[in-house]
């Protein structure tokens, strides 16, 4: 992606700010912890999708994408 030309990188950055406001919105606590638990858990669903789709073991992909969701899953939302 860093490659990329701008536009591709455009759009990536549009994408991660939305996607960050609006898991910022799910969490608790200050403006700063909530962008930083959001950052937190987009750069691990993000990396976790990434290394599933790399490994060549289906059983091991099931099992990374199976613990992301219960690690990044357990967001409760605010309120």
């Amino acid at each position: 992606m860093a490659r990329r030309s701008k536009g591709v990188r455009s759009g990536a950055t549009s994408y991660a700010r939305t996607a960050l406001g609006q898991l910022a919105g799910l969490f608790r606590g200050t403006a700063a912890a909530r962008r930083r638990r959001a950052i937190t858990t987009l750069v691990g669903i993000v990396g976790a999708l990434t290394l599933a789709r790399a490994v060549e073991d289906p059983v091991l992909s099931d099992e990374i994408l199976f613990t992301a969701r219960q690690f990044f899953g357990s967001a409760r939302p605010a309120g």
